[in-house]
C-alpha cells in the first residue's frame, strides 16, 4: 500500500477559509464523516470551528457570519443563515430505518438549502441520482467519505497476517441484516474451518440476537467499542460482511479497504463505486441466507494477499483527498 503521509507543495496563504462544521454528538458514522472532515480541513491551514449544538452554531455565526458552514441532517436548517453553505447528503430515506416524518425532514432539508443556494454534496454518485432523479433535487457535487486518520497511523507497518474472523461493524437493527449474517455465517459452514463471527455495535436487536445466539463461542457480540479498537479489529480480520443492500455510501466499506479485509455484501449500494475492479468483494443477494453463505465460502476460499499492494489508500485520506476535494467547492 502506497500513502504519501506529507505534503510536498505549499499552502496559498490567500485561499485559506474559515469553516464552521456541524459535528453531532451522537457516535455513528455521520458524527466520524464531519469530524474526520473538520480535522482534515484543519490540516490544510483552515480555520475550523465545530459545533454540536444550537446555541454552539449560533454563538459561531455571531462571531463569524463570513464563515462557510457545513451541515448535515437536521442542522441543515441553519443553511441560510450563511453566504456560502455546504449541506452533505449522508444518505436517503428507507421504509425500514426511518418513519414518515423523518423520511419528509430528509426529502424538505436539501430542496430548501438548495432554495437558499447552498451548496448539495452527495456522498456517492448512487445517492446523488436518487435525489436528482426521484425528488427531482438537483446536487452540484459527489464526494466519497474517507476514513478517520487512526487507519492510517501504522499503515506502513502493518502486518498482513490475518485472524479468522468475520467482522460485522454497524447498528444492530433489522434494515442492515444481521439476522441473515448470522444465518448465512451458520449455513455456511466457516465455523468447521475456525471462522469466528464478530459483531460490533448496539442496536434494538442486540438483547434478542444475542440471546438467540446463546452461549455459541463462535459468535461474539462485542457492542460499542473505542475507534482504536475497532481499528484494531479489522486490521487482524480477514473478511468485512455487510447486508445493507441499500447502503447510500459506507465509510465501513472503506475502512475495510484500507485494512485490507476481503469483503461479503450484497451486489447493489454505493460502495461498488470505490470498491477497485480487481477487489476480493463477493456479492450475494441479502434476502437469500443461500447466497450468502456462498459468498462467504468463497471468501474464505480466496488467497488475495496480493491484490491489496496496488490499492492506492491514500483515496480515503481526508487531509490528502477528502478535505482538499471540499475546499475547491469554494474557490473563489
Amino acid at each position: 500500500m502506497n500513502l504519501r503521509l506529507s505534503y510536498t507543495f505549499k499552502k496559498d496563504v490567500s485561499a485559506l477559509k474559515n469553516y464552521i462544521i456541524y459535528v453531532p454528538n451522537e457516535i455513528g458514522g455521520v458524527k466520524n464523516v464531519t469530524y474526520s472532515l473538520s480535522m482534515g480541513l484543519k490540516r490544510l491551514g483552515h480555520s475550523v470551528k465545530t459545533v454540536d449544538s444550537i446555541m454552539s452554531l449560533l454563538l459561531a455565526w455571531i462571531d463569524d457570519k463570513s464563515a462557510i458552514f457545513i451541515s448535515s441532517l437536521s442542522y441543515g436548517f441553519f443553511n441560510p443563515f450563511f453566504k456560502k453553505s455546504i449541506y452533505i447528503l449522508h444518505g436517503f430515506p428507507m421504509h425500514d430505518t426511518q418513519s414518515k416524518i423523518a423520511s419528509f425532514i430528509l426529502r424538505s432539508i436539501p430542496k430548501y438549502v438548495k432554495f437558499f443556494n447552498g451548496k448539495l454534496i452527495a456522498v456517492s454518485h448512487l445517492t446523488k441520482e436518487i435525489h436528482e432523479r426521484l425528488y427531482g433535487i438537483m446536487v452540484d457535487d459527489v464526494i466519497h467519505n474517507g476514513v478517520s486518520s487512526e487507519y492510517f497511523k501504522d499503515v506502513i507497518s502493518r502486518k498482513n497476517e490475518k485472524e479468522k474472523n468475520i467482522l460485522y461493524v454497524g447498528r444492530i437493527v433489522e434494515g442492515k441484516g444481521v439476522r441473515n449474517i448470522i444465518s448465512g455465517y451458520k449455513l455456511s459452514g466457516a465455523s468447521d474451518l475456525g471462522y469466528k463471527l464478530v459483531i460490533v455495535g448496539s442496536g434494538s436487536l442486540l438483547g434478542e440476537l444475542s440471546s438467540e445466539v446463546g452461549e455459541c463461542k463462535d459468535i461474539i457480540f462485542k457492542g460499542e467499542i473505542s475507534e482504536g479498537d475497532k481499528v484494531e479489529l479489522m486490521n487482524v480480520s480477514d473478511i468485512f460482511i455487510s447486508l445493507n443492500s441499500f447502503e447510500p455510501m459506507g465509510v465501513v466499506f472503506a475502512e475495510a479497504i484500507v485494512t485490507g479485509c476481503k469483503i461479503v455484501a450484497p451486489f447493489c449500494g454505493g460502495y461498488r463505486e470505490f470498491i477497485p475492479n480487481a477487489y476480493p468483494f463477493f456479492g450475494c443477494d441479502p434476502r437469500r441466507i443461500d447466497t450468502v453463505a456462498l459468498a462467504i465460502e468463497r471468501a474464505i476460499q480466496i488467497q488475495a494477499d496480493n491484490l491489496f499492494d496496488a490499492i492506492d489508500i491514500e483515496y480515503f485520506s481526508y487531509e490528502h483527498r477528502v478535505a482538499p476535494d471540499y475546499e475547491h467547492i469554494y474557490l473563489q
